[in-house]
């Protein structure tokens, strides 16, 4: 067995100058194997798993979990089989071990690690797997960065690895040949009207953002008992939203203007986008009227505008005339959604997916919430914080009584 040599803190970015140690995989006095995961470390909220560059046996630690302590710190004492000793200045720990003037360790054929696949152990010592994936990957020799994790944000399952073991493998003169190729088009008439639009947009429109975390347990129970009642049309969020909206924007009518030219151009009735994902791309045609009739009729409506626009049989009136569009993308794992202001309008309301969390109640008791996280997006031409913030509270006030969004009352 070599002799304990320390085992340092890792820079893992440009711009690391401190880490926290978020959990220790290996304990004190075990033996671990090359490429095992042996401490996982935060950096701008940002989960790193270090891994071993080799066989070896993790001697002491010194850095308890919990602890944040700058690069080169030491972390704890490890030996290493089949690396020379170094001086401490060498080395760095964990996944960038493999950059000291040291010996590689020997493949099962006998021969040295080449130039390629130090790379792809470097790069595949900071991909977000978990051990067993990491285990599987191994074994399987499997490169980790190539596979798309369906994980927490993006990471590696041990179902990811396997998935990618299942699939054709290809030779090393097929891979370079993929990389090599690039596939060239031209964008529609569509594609180029949309990109001109939303580029203008976003040049054109000061943007600010304001986001809220909305409490939606009644609106989702209401929203269950709507689609038990036989006969009647399925309910969305998206509908009980855009309830909401119109009745937001009659209380705040300061929302339900729009920037035009030289020009600020008020609007009388309460007129709503909608964001369609189509195969023409993704569209924001206009529904009418929704301060007034019933809810239903505002079912109807929003559904009539949708399946247009699904079958591409918008008009271009369909495409102007409102403030504000709705874009729900809560079918999607993403809490909170920033959009780019539809061209022509003032504001735009992203909605995230339902989230569970705990919150205290009155008497400071931990309770479970179901939340929506909402992006405001505005025109600060039009309007400032103070304003916006206060359409959002009249926003929050019509989903915290859902019922009357349905009666009317």
């Amino acid at each position: 067995m070599k002799e304990a040599r320390p085992f340092l803190m890792p820079k893992l970015g440009l711009t690391m100058t401190e880490g926290l140690i978020s959990q220790w995989v290996v304990t004190e006095g075990a033996r671990f194997s090359a490429s095992e995961v042996l401490v996982i470390i935060e950096t701008d909220k940002v989960a790193h798993e270090v891994v071993a560059p080799a066989d070896g046996l993790l001697r002491r630690i010194y850095v308890s979990e919990g602890e944040t302590v700058a690069v080169s710190t030491e972390l704890g004492a490890w030996s290493l089989d089949g690396y020379a000793d170094a001086p401490e200045t060498q080395d760095t720990g964990g996944a960038v071990e493999q950059d000291a003037p040291i010996e590689e360790p020997s493949c099962t054929n006998g021969s040295t690690i080449s130039k390629s696949a130090k790379s792809n152990r470097a790069e595949d010592s900071f991909v977000r797997a978990s051990p067993l994936a990491r285990r599987i990957a191994r074994k399987e020799s499997i490169l980790l960065h190539q596979i798309k994790g369906s994980g927490p944000n993006g990471r590696i399952l041990a179902d990811d690895v396997r998935a990618a073991a299942n699939q054709p493998r290809t030779t090393s003169n097929e891979q370079h040949a993929k990389v090599g190729l690039v596939v060239r088009s031209s964008p529609s008439a569509n594609e180029r009207a949309m990109a001109s639009r939303l580029v203008a947009s976003k040049r054109e429109i000061p943007h600010f953002y304001l986001n809220i975390d909305i409490e939606v347990s009644g609106l989702l129970a209401l929203r269950q008992d709507l689609n038990a009642i036989e006969g009647r049309p399925r309910v969305s969020i998206t509908h009980l939203f855009a309830a909401a909206v119109a009745r937001a924007l009659t209380a705040a009518p300061h929302m339900n203007r729009v920037w035009i030219g030289d020009e600020i151009l008020t609007y009388g009735s309460i007129d709503i986008g909608i964001a369609v994902d189509t195969d023409r791309g993704l569209m924001s045609p206009t529904v009418r009227d929704l301060g007034t009739g019933s809810f239903y009729d505002l079912v109807r409506k929003i559904d009539d505008v949708v399946r247009r626009a699904r079958e591409g049989r918008l008009k271009t009136s369909d495409m102007q005339g409102c403030a504000i569009t709705i874009s729900n993308a809560g079918m999607y794992d993403v809490r909170y959604m920033a959009s780019i202001i539809p061209p022509g309008q003032g504001s735009i309301l992203g909605v995230g997916s339902l989230q569970q969390c705990f919150r205290p109640d009155d008497n400071g008791t931990p309770a479970l919430k179901r939340e929506l996280g909402l992006v405001l997006s505005a025109d600060h031409r039009l309007h400032t914080g103070v304003s916006s913030l206060k359409f959002l509270d009249e926003l929050r006030k019509a989903i915290a009584s859902p019922l009357s969004l349905v009666t009317g009352i």
